[in-house]
């Protein structure tokens, strides 16, 4: 249950920090959400089908609430969530490997959304504009990640929840 609240939480910290700071701002475009799936994915041992479905709920919500498309972001996250298991399958889920899986979920995420609103013909970006998400997403997403990971930790050690990395 605590998983669903954080991961809730990241939402709405999402839409929050989202208003607070301006659309163009080149240090923090931030993915809040995302970065929780990557923190709580240790915790879902043998609950895969919970977490991809937790995945794609988020994604969705995000859709409907802040980007006013339908299932593209929910399909972006159940994506995402393969990643994540994929690359948890070979990396630890320590602090310093959550910030090189954070660079690579932002990354992989800006790439794929560009890509696919592009395709679909919503809007064109220049590789200057692509470019530049990526770089104001890492920084604040970097640190949201380890405050996450931290408090996690802190969770762990307190309610005694099972981790496995």
């Amino acid at each position: 249950m605590i998983y669903f609240i954080i991961v809730f939480i990241s939402f709405l910290l999402e839409g929050l920090v989202s208003n607070l700071v301006p659309l163009n701002s080149l240090f923090f475009q931030n993915c809040f959400t995302l970065m929780s799936l990557l923190v709580l994915y240790p915790y879902f041992f043998h609950k895969n089908n919970i977490y991809y479905a937790l995945a794609f709920v988020a994604g969705v919500f995000l859709d409907v609430t802040y980007m006013n498309t339908i299932f593209l972001q929910g399909l972006l996250f159940l994506s995402i969530a393969f990643l994540i298991q994929y690359l948890n399958a070979y990396i630890s889920s320590h602090a310093l490997n959550l910030v090189f899986l954070s660079i690579i979920i932002v990354i992989f995420y800006r790439t794929i959304s560009y890509f696919i609103l592009i395709v679909i013909g919503v809007k064109t970006f220049s590789f200057l504009t692509y470019a530049q998400s990526i770089t104001s997403s890492l920084l604040l997403n970097i640190a949201y990640t380890l405050v996450l990971y931290y408090l996690m930790e802190f969770l762990k050690n307190k309610f005694n929840l099972t981790k496995v990395d």
